[in-house]
């Protein structure tokens, strides 16, 4: 955040609060913490594709460590931090506990070989390491939530029906 950005997350944030004629206020909160859960994944992408360079500069791997910059983006989402904190006890968490992974291993597996500080014996750590969450008001109906299995991506998607 302090080298730059578009910080295009949290504007988002405020005009769809904008649009649905809310409390600029009660936005401020939600903005922070997608910002905040975005540099975490940008800490732990770093480290994944073996990044040397962020928008120009060092990348938290470079400057730090592999290790570090996973606990760093590990921080960043924990609810130990004020407003993930804050956010958990405002929201529901869709998939609750349901999931271990949103990891797709097969395609994810190659590329978590190559990184220097990964044994085999890690894979499956790795393997539950990330979920991640589609967090909802407690005012918002779950009609249905699943984990598509499709091998698109390096993580399965998330996708879940609202009725508001």
């Amino acid at each position: 955040v302090l080298i730059g950005g578009k910080r295009l997350r949290p504007l988002l944030t405020f005009l769809m609060g904008q649009f649905f004629d809310l409390d600029l206020d009660d936005c401020e909160l939600p903005a922070r913490a997608i910002e905040q859960v975005h540099a975490a994944s940008l800490s732990h992408d770093d480290v994944v594709d073996n990044a040397s360079t962020r928008r120009g500069k060092p990348s938290i791997n470079v400057v730090a460590s592999n290790k570090k910059a996973v606990l760093a983006g590990d921080f960043n989402i924990s609810t130990d931090t004020r407003t993930i904190g804050l956010i958990k006890r405002q929201l529901k968490n869709v998939f609750k506990d349901e999931l271990r992974s949103t990891f797709n291993m097969k395609i994810k597996t190659p590329f978590v070989k190559k990184l220097h500080f990964f044994n085999d014996g890690d894979i499956t750590s790795f393997s539950k390491a990330v979920v991640d969450m589609i967090f909802v008001s407690e005012d918002i109906k779950v009609v249905r939530h699943y984990q598509p299995k499709v091998d698109i991506s390096d993580h399965y998607p998330l996708a879940a029906t609202l009725e508001i």
